[in-house]
């Protein structure tokens, strides 16, 4: 999320004056799919360049959350953020959801997280952002860049020839606290291995410039697309995008079907 949408997301809180920030109407196209898709999965946010493969778990996926003490909403907000991916037409497979307080000895759990999520007040994010980092990632390679340190909501994602080994959401909740559950939401959805966003797409939390808050059936189906047992790790942008348009057809009665139950 970038620093402007969350000072305007901040004052209208503050104001009263927030209009409802739910999807957009479900109006795209098959075509919509494979081009967002395209953007998302290949496009990289930060980076002078795309990539040329995919990327994605290909495991039970382990989900860890730091926190402050008797700071329960972020363990709260990523159980729910789950909860939301499992009921996608295709997803990964989640493991288990742990959490632990930053004062508590959970060097174990952190190990074994193939997503961390670190939501921490202001103090325990520099401390994060200068030398934690460097731990939780294969030879400390993950750094956490300027734009995340003064955004304080984004992601890393690690990955050995496509397939995700770790990735890491890093929160600051004293800053971002007014939206802490759309920055759970739209980064751990990132993590899963469409790292871009694009403001070409208004059914989208892949877009910085709209208002979208949570995932609606344009998310689900670029993540479905994703975790089609036909996507594997390591494919090819080429393979993978010759066959997305057939994917999103077989996807798209799915999609269909709950289109007809949210609108009963």
């Amino acid at each position: 999320m970038r620093l402007a949408q969350a000072a305007a997301l901040i004052l209208c809180a503050a104001l009263g004056a927030c209009a409802s920030t739910s999807p957009e109407p479900a109006s795209f196209t098959r075509a919509d799919v494979v081009r967002g898709f395209e953007l998302v999965a290949f496009g990289r946010e930060f980076a002078n360049r795309d990539v040329d493969h995919v990327i994605k778990f290909d495991h039970p996926v382990q989900v860890h959350v730091v926190h402050e003490p008797l700071d329960l909403r972020p363990v709260d907000g990523t159980r729910r953020v789950l909860d939301v991916i499992e009921g996608f037409h295709a997803h990964p497979t989640f493991e288990r959801l742990t959490h632990a307080a930053i004062d508590e000895d959970q060097t174990e759990l952190i190990d074994r997280a193939d997503i961390l999520v670190f939501a921490v007040g202001t103090d325990a994010y520099e401390y994060f952002h200068e030398r934690a980092s460097k731990r939780w990632i294969e030879d400390g390679r993950l750094a956490v860049s300027d734009h995340f340190y003064f955004n304080r909501c984004g992601a890393n994602i690690a990955d050995r020839d496509g397939r995700i080994h770790r990735a890491v959401v890093f929160l600051d909740v004293d800053e971002m606290s007014p939206e802490l559950d759309e920055c759970l939401t739209e980064e751990i959805l990132q993590s899963l291995g469409l790292p871009d966003d694009d403001d070409s797409l208004p059914w989208s939390m892949f877009n910085d410039s709209n208002d979208v808050s949570r995932p609606g059936p344009y998310d689900n189906m670029l993540v479905s697309v994703l975790y089609s047992d036909r996507l594997t790790p390591g494919m090819s942008r080429r393979e993978a995008m010759r066959l997305a348009p057939s994917i999103v057809e077989q996807l798209w009665p799915s999609h269909e079907r709950a289109m007809a139950r949210a609108a009963e």
